[in-house]
């Protein structure tokens, strides 16, 4: 981002809740489930809203979870507290599998492991542009509209950079600093301020 460019001008409450979208949990919500947590937007419209969260590890490997990726040592991550026996993957490889629904060019969600294992026995997937993730999050109509007025969510426009990956230095401060002030101070702020 230029640094000529006015950070409320392109995030906040500025920036429109679509797929692509990552949303950062507000800081002071210390005691939310999604506490310094930073998610992919994958779903949003009028019967609701589905998103990943990006640095949550769940302590899986892909080939121990599912035999079908027999050597991958690919980290699963815990895509939110919904489903969680079920696989998501999101891909930045082209071209998307059948049935992928594209969140942005040449970025694509898919829950049918089946084919992507297909691809993995024949050596055609890129362990580095392919993510997995167990479970997601969820909301119901208009609840995620809901907190976002309510100023639960900090949002901005996807980056690579901020896609898991095992090794990365907390992610949720590095998306909220990217954004300049007024809320790069947001990924200094104590769990809970009234004790400092």
């Amino acid at each position: 981002m230029s640094s000529q460019q006015n950070p409320k001008q392109s995030f906040g409450l500025d920036q429109p809740l679509v797929a692509g979208t990552l949303l950062a949990a507000c800081p002071f919500l210390s005691d939310a489930p999604f506490y310094r947590r930073l998610l992919l937007l994958a779903e949003h419209g009028p019967s609701g809203s589905v998103a990943f969260v990006l640095n949550e590890y769940s302590g899986h490997r892909l080939g121990a979870l599912l035999p079908g990726f027999a050597g991958w040592d690919a980290p699963v991550w815990t895509g939110g507290p919904v489903e969680t026996d079920t696989l998501h993957i999101v891909q930045v490889q082209s071209p998307g599998l059948a049935d992928s629904i594209e969140l942005l060019p040449g970025i694509w969600w898919n829950a049918h492991p089946a084919q992507a294992m297909k691809l993995a026995s024949e050596g055609l997937l890129d362990q580095n542009k392919w993510y997995f993730f167990l479970g997601y999050a969820g909301w119901s109509a208009r609840q995620l509209e809901q907190e976002y007025e309510e100023h639960y969510w900090i949002s901005g426009p996807y980056h690579p950079d901020f896609m898991p990956k095992e090794g990365s230095i907390a992610p949720w401060s590095q998306f909220l600093c990217n954004l300049g002030e007024p809320y790069s101070w947001l990924s200094r702020a104590p769990r809970h301020p009234s004790l400092n």
